[in-house]
């Protein structure tokens, strides 16, 4: 089997946030079936050897309904 991971905190911070052209990682804004990567290893004391991450999503303020799908 593979070797256990270990598991290390960093200070919560937002890697993301779409409503901000300018901001990291920033917009434009997600539209309908659209599909966008984002590298998260290198951002926000993640570091770029981790093997898995933690995270919050949140969708405000959508123009329509309809769902997110995260996977790796």
């Amino acid at each position: 089997p593979p070797a256990p991971l270990d598991y290390h905190t960093v200070t919560p911070c937002r890697i993301l946030d779409t409503r901000n052209p300018a901001g990291p990682l920033g917009g434009p804004a997600l539209a309908a079936s659209a599909s966008r990567t984002f590298v998260l290893t290198g951002a926000c004391g993640v570091p770029i050897t981790a093997k898995a991450v933690t995270m919050n999503m949140t969708a405000i303020l959508p123009t329509a309904a309809g769902y997110l799908t995260l996977f790796p």
